[in-house]
């Protein structure tokens, strides 16, 4: 069997074969927008991570929008993932389906925090600024803009 199969460059659909299995060896990663570099850079290292791990990355864009964030859950939940990756959308997300689904699978929120028991990764951006601020004022260094738009609009 295994001759036949390499003589005929046969590729296992990996859908078929986790047809009776829980999950796949899949991760599903929801960003704002992929044209934002920093949600770029963040969705290629976070690929780069999961295939050395022997997972393959489903990226889904939310294009900042309220409706396909909901979409793009219930699309990787139906997709029977392991796990997902979400930059939620803040305050405009919907709350309980990003609640519902952290019931159904293991779910790490990035960027964007938001209340409840969910793990988190990201920075403090107040207590970045904070520390910045103070380094200026103590360095006498003339001030700094900084124009940082908002990117989930």
């Amino acid at each position: 069997i295994e001759v036949a199969l390499r003589s005929s460059d046969y590729q296992p659909n990996l859908f078929a074969r986790n047809l009776n299995r829980k999950r796949t060896r899949s991760i599903g990663i929801v960003v704002p927008t992929v044209a934002d570099p920093f949600y770029s850079e963040m969705v290629s290292r976070i690929e780069l991570r999961l295939r050395d791990e022997g997972y393959w990355p489903i990226v889904i864009s939310s294009h900042g929008s309220r409706e396909l964030e909901v979409e793009a859950t219930r699309t990787i939940l139906s997709l029977k993932v392991s796990g997902a990756l979400i930059a939620p959308l803040g305050l405009r997300s919907d709350h309980r389906t990003l609640e519902k689904l952290t019931q159904t699978i293991p779910i790490v929120y990035f960027d964007t925090y938001l209340e409840g028991d969910t793990p988190f990764v990201g920075n403090n951006n107040s207590q970045s600024v904070s520390t910045i601020v103070d380094y200026l004022c103590r360095s006498g260094d003339a001030p700094v803009y900084f124009d940082i738009p908002h990117v989930n609009h």
